[in-house]
């Protein structure tokens, strides 16, 4: 087995609460989390990044919260590589004229009409570059499964031309470029880390994250995860936390690495 040299983690339903109700432990791991990421920045702990589906400004929050990890972060779901520690944001240069475009005309003319549809249901996320992300509001009448069908439906011929590719979590219904994932952004990283996927340890809650899944050598997933995630993490032989969100994060940084936060 790989040494681990770096954690990437999901942000919403992870590092963020989703469902309104904050258990005590989340607050008390996020601490702990912001001593882990101090360590990392002094290279007495492997490296720390985010994984998400959101754009520059939610991370750039997140990371905030963390302590600032010096490292890569895959945002957009993989469509950049930020790290706010250095102030630097790339490309990633699978992104083709062709998708872009693509997106310009999802944005500007096939989710319009679905939101405007449901207009108590649907929230088209704002601040991304280039992925779309659409969410569920509190009144929502709709579930995930049912917007996500939606927007496939109204997309399917961006999806067939293979420009276009649909994930969704417990909240969001996520498009990105069908040649651009999760699992895309960690190979980007790598490129430019000069490590190996096998040696990142991802960690999620949710089916979208199933592409970072795919492409690291180790996974886990904290206690408030989907039970199609657990069900993933346990076919890999990963680790499931008895904690949720951040504490379930720092549960699993200490199983794997047997450090304490200090």
């Amino acid at each position: 087995m790989f040494p681990i040299k770096g954690f990437l983690i999901d942000r919403d339903g992870v590092l963020t609460i989703t469902d309104g109700v904050i258990p005590w432990e989340h607050d008390l791991g996020r601490r702990q989390l912001y001593k882990y990421v101090k360590m990392s920045n002094q290279d007495r702990f492997p490296k720390i990044g985010i994984c998400t589906g959101r754009e520059y400004g939610s991370a750039e929050s997140i990371l905030f919260d963390i302590g600032i990890p010096n490292w890569w972060s895959i945002i957009e779901s993989g469509v950049f590589l930020f790290n706010r520690y250095i102030k630097q944001l790339l490309e990633n240069p699978a992104l083709t004229k062709e998708v872009k475009e693509a997106f310009q005309e999802i944005s500007q003319r096939r989710i319009p009409p679905i939101l405007a549809q449901y207009p108590n249901d649907l929230f088209l996320y704002p601040g991304n570059q280039i992925c779309v992300a659409i969410e569920l509001t509190e009144s929502s009448q709709i579930t995930i499964e049912q917007a996500s069908q939606m927007i496939e439906e109204q997309v399917k011929d961006l999806v067939q031309a293979q420009l276009v590719t649909i994930h969704h979590s417990s909240i969001a219904v996520d498009l990105s470029p069908a040649n651009i994932d999760k699992a895309s952004g960690v190979k980007f990283l790598c490129e430019v880390e000069g490590v190996e996927a096998e040696e990142l340890f991802g960690i999620g809650d949710s089916p979208g994250d199933f592409p970072m899944f795919s492409a690291v050598g180790q996974i886990g997933c904290p206690a408030n995860a989907t039970s199609e995630c657990k069900e993933v993490v346990a076919q890999r032989g990963g680790i499931i936390s008895n904690k949720p969100y951040a504490a379930g994060v720092v549960d699993i940084l200490y199983q794997v690495t047997g450090v304490r936060p200090a």
